[in-house]
C-alpha cells in the first residue's frame, strides 16, 4: 500500500516575539476542540537553544489560525533533570490527560540525551509533571539517548514507539544512528520496553525520528522522519504487529514543487483524521525552523 499526499500549504511560523527571540515551532501535533477546530501544540526554541511547548488554535474548514497562546505552556526542569536543558511534546492520549515529551540534557562529551517524560495539563490549560522522574528511562540495553515518544492506546494495551541511538562514534551529530524500539504498558506511565522491533534502512538512511501510527482494519501505519545523507524526508511503513514493519511507498502530487520553507528537509509528521480525511501536520527544513505545514492524502 502506498500513502499519497497533496500540499496544502504552509499554516504558521513562529514570531520571535513569543521566546523572547527564540525560534523553531517544531514537531507539532493537534488536539481537536470541537466544531473542526484543533490545538496545535509544538516545540520552540528559546535563545539558549533549549526547547519549550507552545500552541495555537487552527480551524481546519476555514484554513486559518483562531488563537494563539500568549506565553509558554512548558519548559525546562530543574538544574541536573533529566530535562533541565529542554522539552519536547511528541504526542499524548488526550483524553486521559497523558502528554509525552522527551526531555533534553546536554552532557560534555556527546551532543545531547535524551529521555521520556510524562506531563498533564493543569486547570489553567498550561502543563506540570507527572513526575521528576522519566517514564522510559537509561538501562543495560539503552544507556544513551532516545526520544520523538509516541503511544498508541489499543484495545488490550498502551502501545509506544521512540528512537534510540546504539552508540556515540564522537561528540558530533554527523554520525549518529537511531533505530526503531517500541514499548507496552497497562496504564500508560509503567513501561516494559521490547527490543525487538525491525524497521528497514534503505541506502543512505540512517536514522528513523519522530514516528507517527495508526492501527486501523487490522493494519498499523505509520509516517516518520528518515535521515538519508543528512537531511530528513518522509517515510511510510505498515505493521500487523506494531514490532515488525515494511517499507511502503510515500509520494506527493506529482505536479506539485515544495516552497522554500521546504525546499531541503520535511520533518516530523502528525496525521490525524478529520471527517472522512486524513489531514498532516509537518514540519520543513532546518528541524522546524522555518513552521509548520499541512497536508491531505490523497484517495
Amino acid at each position: 500500500m502506498k500513502s499519497s499526499w497533496q500540499r496544502i500549504g504552509k499554516i504558521f511560523e513562529v514570531s520571535p516575539e513569543l521566546n523572547n527571540g527564540g525560534s523553531h515551532s517544531a514537531v507539532p501535533f493537534a488536539v481537536p476542540l470541537g466544531h473542526d477546530a484543533y490545538r496545535v501544540y509544538f516545540s520552540t526554541r528559546d535563545p539558549e537553544n533549549r526547547s519549550h511547548t507552545s500552541s495555537f488554535d487552527y480551524s481546519l474548514s476555514e484554513r486559518r489560525i483562531i488563537d494563539m497562546s500568549e506565553e509558554l505552556l512548558f519548559g525546562p526542569g530543574e538544574r541536573g533533570h533529566f530535562d533541565d536543558c529542554g522539552v519536547t511534546m511528541s504526542g499524548c492520549i488526550s483524553e486521559e490527560n497523558k502528554y509525552y515529551y522527551m526531555g533534553w540534557s546536554l552532557p560534555k562529551t556527546v551532543p545531547f540525551s535524551n529521555e521520556i517524560g510524562l506531563a498533564e495539563l493543569d486547570g489553567n490549560s498550561r502543563f506540570r509533571r507527572s513526575s521528576n522522574r522519566p517514564v522510559i528511562g537509561k538501562c543495560e540495553k539503552e544507556p544513551l539517548s532516545f526520544g520523538y515518544p509516541w503511544v498508541l492506546k489499543t484495545d488490550s494495551q498502551y502501545m509506544m514507539w521512540y528512537d534510540t541511538i546504539l552508540s556515540w562514534p564522537g561528540n558530533s551529530t554527523d554520525d549518529y544512528e537511531f533505530v526503531l524500539r517500541a514499548a507496552v504498558s497497562q496504564n500508560g506511565v509503567s513501561w516494559e520496553k521490547i527490543y525487538d522491533v525491525e524497521f528497514p534502512f534503505l541506502p543512505g538512511e540512517r536514522a528513523i525520528a519522530r514516528p507517527c501510527i495508526e492501527y486501523e482494519n487490522g493494519i498499523f501505519r505509520m509516517w516518520a522522519s528518515i535521515d538519508k545523507y543528512g537531511k530528513y524526508s518522509l517515510c511510510y511503513a505498515e505493521s500487523k504487529d506494531g514490532f515488525l514493519w515494511q517499507r511502503c511507498e510515500f509520494n506527493w502530487s506529482g505536479h506539485e514543487t515544495p516552497g522554500e520553507w521546504e525546499s531541503d528537509e520535511q520533518a516530523y509528521p502528525f496525521v490525524f483524521k478529520s471527517g472522512t480525511d486524513r489531514f498532516m501536520l509537518y514540519n520543513g527544513n532546518s528541524y522546524g525552523r522555518t513552521g509548520i505545514g499541512l497536508a491531505v492524502e490523497l484517495r
